[in-house]
């Protein structure tokens, strides 16, 4: 989950991003970097991984990028029983079926989900 060339890559990020959110998307590209099997990104990745990151920033980091196409925003769910995200990422919470099926084949509503924003580089994936 890397882009091809990182100079182009952090030349297009200053573009997008606002100066000040700047160190923040550079820890997501980082994270990005350093993790490339990693199907998405979300905020707490990067928190995890650099405890000094700001949480707001790393959070608006994520928005400018997903607004500039850098990242593409989708979205995971998880039955509220069991918190364990299905495989599928969705494109759009009304994307989202009403009805789902957990990894036992347990059927659960969508009204009883926990659904998460997670982010995916928009290079090298579908």
């Amino acid at each position: 989950m890397s882009p091809d060339n990182s100079t182009t890559f952090r030349e297009r990020l200053a573009q997008a991003v606002p100066a000040d959110v700047l160190p923040a998307a550079e820890k997501v590209f980082e994270w990005v970097t350093l993790h490339p099997k990693a199907e998405y990104v979300e905020a707490g990745d990067v928190l995890s991984a650099f405890k000094e990151a700001d949480p707001l920033q790393v959070v608006a980091a994520l928005g400018f990028m997903s607004s500039a196409g850098i990242l593409r925003k989708k979205y995971a769910v998880a039955p509220r029983s069991t918190h364990t995200r299905l495989g599928e990422l969705f494109d759009s919470i009304e994307s989202i079926p009403e009805e789902l099926e957990d990894w036992k084949l347990s059927r659960f509503e969508k009204d009883d989900a926990e659904v998460y924003p997670v982010f995916v580089p928009s290079w090298g994936r579908e």
